[in-house]
Protein backbone atom coordinates (compact mmCIF):
# COMPACT_ATOMS: atom_id res chain seq x y z
CA UNK A 1 0.00 0.00 0.00
CA UNK A 2 1.35 3.28 -0.91
CA UNK A 3 0.34 6.70 0.24
CA UNK A 4 -0.36 9.44 -1.98
CA UNK A 5 -1.60 13.32 -1.89
CA UNK A 6 -2.59 15.27 -4.93
CA UNK A 7 -2.85 18.98 -4.68
CA UNK A 8 -5.27 20.79 -7.33
CA UNK A 9 -5.26 24.56 -7.88
CA UNK A 10 -8.08 25.14 -9.12
CA UNK A 11 -10.46 28.48 -9.95
CA UNK A 12 -12.38 28.38 -6.76
CA UNK A 13 -9.79 26.33 -4.25
CA UNK A 14 -6.79 24.93 -3.77
CA UNK A 15 -7.34 21.30 -2.81
CA UNK A 16 -5.80 18.53 -1.23
CA UNK A 17 -6.55 15.09 -1.37
CA UNK A 18 -4.62 12.18 -0.14
CA UNK A 19 -4.63 8.40 -0.53
CA UNK A 20 -3.58 4.69 0.40
CA UNK A 21 -3.58 3.14 -2.86
CA UNK A 22 -2.72 -0.36 -3.66
CA UNK A 23 0.73 -1.43 -5.08
CA UNK A 24 -0.51 -2.82 -8.13
CA UNK A 25 -0.12 0.02 -10.69
CA UNK A 26 -3.52 -0.10 -12.44
CA UNK A 27 -7.52 0.52 -11.50
CA UNK A 28 -7.80 -3.54 -11.57
CA UNK A 29 -5.58 -3.51 -8.57
CA UNK A 30 -8.19 -1.97 -6.44
CA UNK A 31 -9.29 2.05 -6.28
CA UNK A 32 -7.35 4.36 -3.92
CA UNK A 33 -8.96 5.09 -0.60
CA UNK A 34 -9.14 8.69 0.21
CA UNK A 35 -7.53 9.38 3.88
CA UNK A 36 -8.15 13.12 3.88
CA UNK A 37 -9.89 16.31 1.67
CA UNK A 38 -8.89 19.82 2.51
CA UNK A 39 -9.88 22.45 0.25
CA UNK A 40 -8.93 26.13 1.08
CA UNK A 41 -11.59 28.66 -0.81
CA UNK A 42 -9.32 31.48 -2.10
CA UNK A 43 -11.45 32.32 -5.42
CA UNK A 44 -7.71 32.08 -7.88
CA UNK A 45 -10.03 33.82 -11.01
CA UNK A 46 -11.01 36.32 -9.42
CA UNK A 47 -7.49 37.44 -8.79
CA UNK A 48 -7.43 37.93 -13.26
CA UNK A 49 -7.27 41.34 -14.52
CA UNK A 50 -9.29 41.57 -17.67
CA UNK A 51 -8.17 42.67 -20.91
CA UNK A 52 -9.33 46.06 -22.71
CA UNK A 53 -12.84 44.95 -23.91
CA UNK A 54 -13.56 41.99 -21.05
CA UNK A 55 -12.72 38.23 -21.71
CA UNK A 56 -13.70 36.34 -24.46
CA UNK A 57 -15.10 32.54 -24.08
CA UNK A 58 -13.15 31.53 -26.89
CA UNK A 59 -9.61 32.26 -25.21
CA UNK A 60 -9.23 34.87 -28.07
CA UNK A 61 -8.74 37.68 -24.92
CA UNK A 62 -7.19 36.58 -21.95
CA UNK A 63 -6.49 38.23 -18.14
CA UNK A 64 -3.62 38.13 -16.37
CA UNK A 65 -2.78 37.29 -13.18
CA UNK A 66 -2.05 39.35 -10.43
CA UNK A 67 0.67 39.33 -7.78
CA UNK A 68 -1.76 39.08 -5.07
CA UNK A 69 -3.22 36.03 -6.53
CA UNK A 70 0.13 34.22 -7.01
CA UNK A 71 0.89 35.06 -3.39
CA UNK A 72 -2.82 33.93 -2.50
CA UNK A 73 -1.97 30.42 -4.67
CA UNK A 74 1.46 30.18 -2.87
CA UNK A 75 -0.16 30.19 0.60
CA UNK A 76 -2.97 27.57 0.32
CA UNK A 77 -0.33 25.22 -1.63
CA UNK A 78 2.58 25.31 1.16
CA UNK A 79 -0.59 24.84 3.95
CA UNK A 80 -1.33 21.61 2.04
CA UNK A 81 2.15 20.45 1.42
CA UNK A 82 2.51 20.49 5.35
CA UNK A 83 -0.89 18.13 5.88
CA UNK A 84 0.20 15.88 3.54
CA UNK A 85 3.60 15.83 4.84
CA UNK A 86 1.31 15.10 8.21
CA UNK A 87 -0.23 12.35 7.06
CA UNK A 88 3.44 10.81 5.43
CA UNK A 89 2.47 10.48 1.77
CA UNK A 90 4.76 9.14 0.20
CA UNK A 91 5.02 11.92 -3.12
CA UNK A 92 3.02 14.89 -3.14
CA UNK A 93 2.05 16.11 -6.60
CA UNK A 94 0.53 20.03 -7.04
CA UNK A 95 -1.07 20.61 -10.51
CA UNK A 96 -3.30 23.59 -11.84
CA UNK A 97 -6.00 23.80 -13.94
CA UNK A 98 -7.92 26.84 -15.95
CA UNK A 99 -7.10 29.74 -13.76
CA UNK A 100 -3.32 29.89 -13.87
CA UNK A 101 -3.85 28.00 -18.01
CA UNK A 102 -6.09 30.84 -18.76
CA UNK A 103 -3.94 33.88 -18.24
CA UNK A 104 -1.68 35.90 -20.68
CA UNK A 105 1.32 35.59 -17.77
CA UNK A 106 0.68 31.68 -17.07
CA UNK A 107 4.55 31.32 -17.32
CA UNK A 108 5.68 33.38 -15.56
CA UNK A 109 2.65 33.30 -12.40
CA UNK A 110 3.46 29.33 -12.06
CA UNK A 111 7.04 30.27 -11.94
CA UNK A 112 6.75 32.64 -9.15
CA UNK A 113 4.02 30.31 -7.84
CA UNK A 114 6.63 27.69 -7.11
CA UNK A 115 9.25 29.51 -5.80
CA UNK A 116 7.20 31.40 -3.35
CA UNK A 117 5.45 27.68 -2.92
CA UNK A 118 8.65 25.47 -2.73
CA UNK A 119 6.79 23.08 -4.79
CA UNK A 120 6.99 21.94 -8.46
CA UNK A 121 3.71 22.72 -10.32
CA UNK A 122 2.42 21.18 -13.33
CA UNK A 123 -0.37 23.15 -15.40
CA UNK A 124 -2.73 20.75 -17.34
CA UNK A 125 -3.90 21.82 -20.76
CA UNK A 126 -7.80 21.23 -21.33
CA UNK A 127 -7.22 18.33 -23.42
CA UNK A 128 -5.11 16.89 -20.68
CA UNK A 129 -7.75 17.67 -17.75
CA UNK A 130 -10.34 16.46 -19.65
CA UNK A 131 -8.41 12.61 -20.27
CA UNK A 132 -7.72 12.58 -16.77
CA UNK A 133 -11.36 13.90 -15.47
CA UNK A 134 -12.84 10.77 -17.70
CA UNK A 135 -9.50 8.05 -16.58
CA UNK A 136 -11.05 9.76 -12.70
CA UNK A 137 -14.38 9.28 -13.50
CA UNK A 138 -14.40 5.56 -15.12
CA UNK A 139 -13.31 4.57 -11.33
CA UNK A 140 -17.45 5.33 -10.17
CA UNK A 141 -18.59 3.46 -12.89
CA UNK A 142 -17.91 2.49 -16.13
CA UNK A 143 -18.51 5.06 -19.08
CA UNK A 144 -18.98 3.89 -21.98
CA UNK A 145 -21.18 6.27 -24.71
CA UNK A 146 -22.73 9.32 -24.09
CA UNK A 147 -21.41 13.07 -22.84
CA UNK A 148 -19.61 13.70 -20.02
CA UNK A 149 -18.89 17.47 -18.47
CA UNK A 150 -16.62 18.76 -15.84
CA UNK A 151 -17.96 22.23 -14.68
CA UNK A 152 -15.18 24.09 -12.74
CA UNK A 153 -14.87 27.30 -11.85
CA UNK A 154 -12.69 28.58 -14.39
CA UNK A 155 -13.46 26.35 -17.19
CA UNK A 156 -16.05 23.50 -18.77
CA UNK A 157 -14.54 20.30 -19.88
CA UNK A 158 -17.22 18.34 -22.35
CA UNK A 159 -15.99 14.82 -23.70
CA UNK A 160 -18.08 12.82 -25.86
CA UNK A 161 -17.41 9.18 -25.48
CA UNK A 162 -18.47 7.10 -28.36
CA UNK A 163 -19.14 3.03 -28.78
CA UNK A 164 -15.98 1.93 -29.84
CA UNK A 165 -14.22 3.21 -27.15
CA UNK A 166 -12.54 6.90 -29.22
CA UNK A 167 -13.53 10.05 -27.89
CA UNK A 168 -13.27 13.40 -28.69
CA UNK A 169 -13.36 16.59 -26.09
CA UNK A 170 -13.11 20.26 -25.64
CA UNK A 171 -12.21 22.41 -22.99
CA UNK A 172 -14.54 25.46 -22.93
CA UNK A 173 -12.74 28.40 -20.87
CA UNK A 174 -16.43 29.20 -19.22
CA UNK A 175 -16.99 28.09 -15.69
CA UNK A 176 -19.29 29.07 -12.41
CA UNK A 177 -16.34 30.97 -10.97
CA UNK A 178 -15.25 33.08 -14.39
CA UNK A 179 -18.80 33.20 -15.42
CA UNK A 180 -19.56 34.99 -12.33
CA UNK A 181 -17.00 37.40 -12.29
CA UNK A 182 -17.88 38.27 -16.30
CA UNK A 183 -21.47 38.34 -16.19
CA UNK A 184 -22.76 39.01 -12.92
CA UNK A 185 -22.67 42.87 -11.42
CA UNK A 186 -23.90 41.58 -7.82
CA UNK A 187 -24.26 38.62 -5.76
CA UNK A 188 -27.43 36.89 -6.82
CA UNK A 189 -27.23 36.79 -10.76
CA UNK A 190 -30.60 38.85 -12.50
CA UNK A 191 -32.64 36.92 -14.68
CA UNK A 192 -30.62 38.76 -17.81
CA UNK A 193 -27.51 38.13 -16.48
CA UNK A 194 -28.19 34.32 -16.67
CA UNK A 195 -29.26 34.87 -19.94
CA UNK A 196 -26.08 36.30 -21.42
CA UNK A 197 -24.33 33.39 -19.07
CA UNK A 198 -26.08 31.20 -21.02
CA UNK A 199 -26.01 32.57 -24.37
CA UNK A 200 -22.01 33.05 -24.10
CA UNK A 201 -21.74 29.00 -23.33
CA UNK A 202 -24.31 28.33 -25.67
CA UNK A 203 -22.07 30.31 -28.90
CA UNK A 204 -18.90 28.31 -27.34
CA UNK A 205 -20.00 25.10 -27.16
CA UNK A 206 -21.75 25.64 -30.53
CA UNK A 207 -18.14 27.17 -32.02
CA UNK A 208 -16.35 23.79 -30.46
CA UNK A 209 -18.69 21.84 -32.76
CA UNK A 210 -18.60 18.43 -30.93
CA UNK A 211 -20.98 16.02 -31.52
CA UNK A 212 -23.13 16.17 -28.70
CA UNK A 213 -26.65 16.09 -29.74
CA UNK A 214 -29.22 13.75 -29.43
CA UNK A 215 -27.16 11.75 -26.71
CA UNK A 216 -29.50 10.15 -23.97
CA UNK A 217 -26.46 9.22 -21.80
CA UNK A 218 -25.40 12.95 -19.75
CA UNK A 219 -22.73 12.08 -16.95
CA UNK A 220 -21.38 15.44 -14.92
CA UNK A 221 -18.50 15.49 -11.74
CA UNK A 222 -17.17 19.07 -10.45
CA UNK A 223 -17.95 20.93 -7.82
CA UNK A 224 -20.64 23.20 -9.40
CA UNK A 225 -22.68 20.02 -10.97
CA UNK A 226 -22.30 18.30 -7.31
CA UNK A 227 -23.39 21.52 -5.65
CA UNK A 228 -26.30 22.12 -8.02
CA UNK A 229 -27.61 18.41 -6.51
CA UNK A 230 -27.02 19.30 -3.19
CA UNK A 231 -28.70 22.16 -3.67
CA UNK A 232 -31.74 20.96 -5.32
CA UNK A 233 -32.59 17.99 -2.96
CA UNK A 234 -31.70 20.66 0.09
CA UNK A 235 -33.85 23.66 -0.67
CA UNK A 236 -36.60 22.00 -3.34
CA UNK A 237 -36.47 18.49 -2.40
CA UNK A 238 -37.27 18.65 1.16
CA UNK A 239 -33.79 17.65 2.23
CA UNK A 240 -33.50 14.71 -0.06
CA UNK A 241 -30.85 14.40 -1.96
CA UNK A 242 -29.89 12.18 -5.35
CA UNK A 243 -27.14 11.34 -7.51
CA UNK A 244 -29.09 12.23 -10.61
CA UNK A 245 -30.15 15.77 -12.00
CA UNK A 246 -32.82 16.32 -14.05
CA UNK A 247 -33.39 19.77 -16.31
CA UNK A 248 -36.10 20.35 -14.40
CA UNK A 249 -34.30 20.81 -11.11
CA UNK A 250 -31.82 22.88 -12.89
CA UNK A 251 -34.89 25.00 -13.87
CA UNK A 252 -36.30 25.15 -10.44
CA UNK A 253 -33.28 26.04 -9.06
CA UNK A 254 -32.52 28.89 -11.56
CA UNK A 255 -36.56 30.11 -10.96
CA UNK A 256 -36.10 30.24 -6.87
CA UNK A 257 -33.32 32.59 -7.70
CA UNK A 258 -35.31 34.67 -10.34
CA UNK A 259 -38.44 34.83 -8.26
CA UNK A 260 -37.27 34.78 -4.86
CA UNK A 261 -33.54 35.77 -4.65
CA UNK A 262 -33.30 37.23 -1.24
CA UNK A 263 -34.67 33.55 0.74
CA UNK A 264 -32.74 31.91 -2.23
CA UNK A 265 -29.61 33.76 -1.26
CA UNK A 266 -30.19 32.87 2.45
CA UNK A 267 -30.76 29.37 1.78
CA UNK A 268 -27.57 28.85 -0.56
CA UNK A 269 -25.76 30.39 2.71
CA UNK A 270 -27.58 27.16 4.76
CA UNK A 271 -26.50 24.94 2.40
CA UNK A 272 -23.35 25.49 0.46
CA UNK A 273 -22.06 28.79 1.43
CA UNK A 274 -18.93 29.67 -0.29
CA UNK A 275 -20.68 28.80 -3.79
CA UNK A 276 -23.31 31.39 -2.75
CA UNK A 277 -22.20 33.69 -5.87
CA UNK A 278 -21.12 30.95 -8.39
CA UNK A 279 -23.89 28.21 -8.02
CA UNK A 280 -26.35 29.62 -10.43
CA UNK A 281 -24.01 30.88 -13.02
CA UNK A 282 -22.94 26.75 -12.81
CA UNK A 283 -26.43 25.94 -13.31
CA UNK A 284 -26.83 28.39 -16.45
CA UNK A 285 -24.19 26.45 -18.10
CA UNK A 286 -25.34 23.04 -16.75
CA UNK A 287 -28.43 23.93 -18.46
CA UNK A 288 -27.08 24.93 -21.35
CA UNK A 289 -25.34 21.05 -21.58
CA UNK A 290 -28.71 19.11 -21.13
CA UNK A 291 -30.26 22.18 -24.01
CA UNK A 292 -27.31 21.12 -26.46
CA UNK A 293 -27.43 17.16 -25.84
CA UNK A 294 -30.98 16.34 -25.47
CA UNK A 295 -30.41 14.39 -22.16
CA UNK A 296 -33.41 13.87 -19.84
CA UNK A 297 -31.11 13.60 -16.64
CA UNK A 298 -27.70 13.76 -15.48
CA UNK A 299 -25.45 10.71 -13.13
CA UNK A 300 -23.26 12.67 -10.67
CA UNK A 301 -20.11 10.92 -10.64
CA UNK A 302 -18.13 11.39 -7.50
CA UNK A 303 -14.55 10.97 -9.03
CA UNK A 304 -12.95 12.98 -11.57
CA UNK A 305 -9.48 14.95 -12.43
CA UNK A 306 -7.80 14.68 -9.06
CA UNK A 307 -8.38 10.81 -8.60
CA UNK A 308 -7.47 10.34 -12.99
CA UNK A 309 -4.54 12.61 -12.21
CA UNK A 310 -3.09 10.04 -9.14
CA UNK A 311 -3.93 6.78 -11.38
CA UNK A 312 -1.76 8.71 -14.12
CA UNK A 313 1.29 9.80 -12.23
CA UNK A 314 1.33 6.88 -10.02
CA UNK A 315 1.34 4.32 -13.36
CA UNK A 316 4.68 6.53 -14.32
CA UNK A 317 6.29 5.41 -10.65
Amino acid sequence: MGRYAVIDVGSNTVRLCAYDVPKKKSVRGGKPRKIIDVKESIGLSAFVEPPAGGFSTDGSRLGTMTQAGIDAAAKAVKRQVKRAQVVCADQVWVFATAALRNCTNSAMAVAALEEEAGAAVEVLSGEEEARLGLLGARLAFPLEEGVLIDVGGGSTEVTRLFADGSVAGESIPMGSLSSYRQFVDCVIPTKAEIKRIGASFRLALDEARLPVHGESELFGMGGSVRAAARVWGDLCNGGVRSNVLLPAHVDEIIASCQDEPGPFAHGLLRVCAQRVHTLVPGCAIIREVFRATGAQRMTINKCGVREGYLLDRISRL
